[in-house]
């Protein structure tokens, strides 16, 4: 994988019946996302504020 290449988690919960009731199912996912070139199309498109929080984490 290369450097610049992150990976973001998410959750995915659901609801599901069972024979004792219903119940909450987890599931954790990762996704490899390249914020880099997110930030490069955000700046293309005008987003001068999403291609910040997309190199920084940090929103303005």
């Amino acid at each position: 994988m290369l450097a610049d290449i992150k990976k973001r988690n998410y959750a995915l919960i659901t609801c599901i019946e069972t024979p004792q009731g219903k119940c909450w199912q987890t599931e954790h996912i990762k996704v490899a996302y390249d914020h880099e070139a997110a930030a490069e199309l955000a700046l293309k498109n005008g987003r001068e504020d999403w291609a910040f929080a997309l190199k920084t984490g940090r929103v303005l």
